[in-house]
């Protein structure tokens, strides 16, 4: 544990840290909407270090507030480079409980948005319901302002047992993604009315809805059918470098091909 940490620390203070960026897609077009920034981590002796080893470290020893700022300033410099080259796409970052508690977070956002001369309406926040952000005055302020500054903001894992409904009514949200394990689940039949409802209270509050995890034609139609607004997972692409993503963009073949 200390070991990898000092590793952490390190690979962060040389800003080594890389970000990949998984495409999400209109259900209904398969047209690309946006790119979820994912941080990827590689050592040469250690190879790649899975993130659900170093983001609760880095959450728990306090390296998440400088993890979470380089992915930010990554994910909005690579965004700018595709606004700039004419794709009309958008950008959703992870940021966590402890960054929301920084005093200051939502104008450093602006700021670098500024930098990258980027319009905050291209940006999306994920916070997970997990960390279970609303019971914090602090964080709930933090969202309230970055919403309220224009950022897109995007509730993560929803319906993973930590659900808060009335969280979703008091922030304004405009995103939800639906747990990927209740994703698995929708193809019986038996869990598809719960992701059913969902979706249909997404389209009540006007939200957009996100089925993650999809890994086949089956499951992207399944979702589609079922008014699921966006969709994103190894069936279109896995996360991509900056460059490939730019690839992905500029082929016209921003989906598989239709099935004729």
């Amino acid at each position: 544990g200390n070991h990898l940490f000092s590793r952490l620390r390190q690979a962060l203070a040389e800003k080594r840290l890389e970000a990949r960026f998984q495409p999400l897609v209109w259900a209904k077009t398969e047209q690309v909407q946006g790119f979820e920034a994912l941080v990827r981590w590689h050592e040469t002796d250690l190879g790649w270090v899975p993130p659900d080893r170093f983001i609760p470290m880095a959450e728990a020893r306090g390296l998440i507030v400088e993890l979470g700022r380089q992915m930010a300033d990554a994910a909005f410099r690579q965004l700018s480079i595709w606004r700039e080259a004419g794709h009309a796409v958008g950008i959703s970052v992870n940021i966590s409980k402890r960054q929301l508690q920084e005093s200051g977070f939502c104008e450093e956002m602006q700021d670098l948005a500024r930098v990258h001369r980027l319009t905050v309406d291209w940006i999306t926040f994920e916070v997970t319901e997990r960390q279970s952000l609303l019971h914090d005055p602090v964080c709930r302020g933090s969202l309230e302002r970055l919403g309220a500054a224009g950022f897109r903001l995007s509730l993560d894992d929803f319906g993973s047992g930590h659900s808060a409904f009335d969280m979703v009514a008091e922030i304004a949200f405009r995103e939800l993604k639906i747990d990927m394990g209740l994703c698995r689940k929708a193809a019986s039949t038996r869990s598809r009315p719960i992701v059913q409802a969902i979706v249909d209270m997404c389209g009540t509050l006007e939200l957009d809805s996100v089925a993650e995890g999809i890994e086949d034609e089956t499951q992207a139609r399944l979702f589609s059918e079922m008014g699921v607004t966006l969709l994103q997972g190894y069936y279109f692409s896995p996360p991509m470098t900056g460059e490939a993503a730019m690839q992905y963009l500029s082929s016209g073949k921003s989906r598989r091909e239709p099935q004729a």
